[in-house]
């Protein structure tokens, strides 16, 4: 196994890692300041509307605690569906199915989080935000990676 093989699969771990923190960021901060798809507007099913005065449903700080626990479960996902493996000959359609499997488990582990704790709350706009960037952006962290 060549040098280059052993470093760019241990940057995986970390750059994935970052690659969904940002997905959540970005989540939050659409669902917060920007723009949230409403599908109880009659004769408008998902007209986007700006979100208003309504405020944070869960601060930053309480969000981050619990993303720095989905994100390293997600990460074992990943692990788990062989994405981190060694030698990975896998084809690309393959291996974005992985990510896919991978990021539907860790919200599933999410959901897990809202039967658990009582104190916890995301709004739905938030978790399918973060689903869809999670997917998009580790795909493009892989991408970039595969590209070098």
């Amino acid at each position: 196994m060549k040098r280059s093989e052993i470093f760019f699969s241990v940057l995986l771990v970390p750059l994935d890692f970052l690659m969904l923190f940002l997905a959540f960021l970005l989540a939050y901060y659409l669902r917060n300041n920007g723009l949230v798809f409403s599908p109880e507007v009659p004769h408008e099913v998902g007209r986007i509307i700006q979100y208003g005065s309504f405020g944070d449903i869960l601060p930053l700080s309480q969000y981050l605690h619990y993303v720095l626990y989905i994100i390293p479960a997600m990460l074992g996902i990943f692990g788990l569906t062989g994405l981190y493996a060694m030698r990975n000959t896998m084809q690309w359609t393959t291996r974005v199915t992985r990510i896919f499997l991978g990021v539907c488990g860790g919200l599933f582990f999410i959901l897990i989080l809202f039967f658990l704790k009582n104190d916890f709350f995301l709004p739905r706009t938030t978790v399918v935000y973060a689903w869809v960037f999670c997917i998009l952006f580790v795909v493009a962290g892989r991408f970039s990676i595969r590209f070098l």
